[in-house]
């Protein structure tokens, strides 16, 4: 009965904009070495080179702004009952910032399955440079800088 619930949830996600099936999803096997985790530690951040292929890349690329732009015409930032985000008083100021979308795998079974086939590379990339077991992934976010929007204020 869980496999019948699964799948409808699955078919019910409101992906307009066909995208590829997911074949390449993060399975790179990267070693961090002491000085990767003591720089993160210092710095913050952390570049790991070639996590991603150029074809997986452009794959997690295709697939996220396909993801934004089928939720493109909604001024509501969170996938909740059609209504619109009302946190921002200034919000046509704001709304053209950043193009800002979250939670894209609620809507978009091609985001789902991109988080969760290559969520446990990057967790575990994510914890050993944090120290930590695991990670879990609280919410997915697309924060897309449009050219001529308006000035960030950080």
């Amino acid at each position: 009965m869980r496999d019948r619930h699964r799948k409808m949830a699955e078919s019910d996600l409101h992906t307009i904009t066909p995208t590829p099936p997911l074949i390449l999803p993060v399975t790179n096997s990267i070693s961090l070495t002491s000085s990767d985790i003591n720089s993160y530690r210092e710095n913050g951040y952390h570049i790991v080179p070639d996590l991603l292929s150029p074809s997986q890349l452009e794959q997690w690329r295709t697939i996220i702004f396909s993801a934004v732009q089928d939720r493109a015409e909604k001024k509501y930032k969170f996938p909740t009952a059609h209504e619109e985000d009302h946190t921002n008083t200034d919000l046509d100021y704001y709304d053209n910032v950043f193009t800002q979308r979250i939670n894209l795998w609620k809507t978009h079974n091609s985001v789902k399955q991109l988080l969760l086939e290559s969520g446990a590379v990057i967790g575990k990339i994510a914890a050993e440079l944090e120290g930590i077991d695991c990670v879990r992934i609280w919410h997915d976010q697309a924060l897309i800088k449009e050219p001529f929007a308006n000035p960030t204020a950080w």
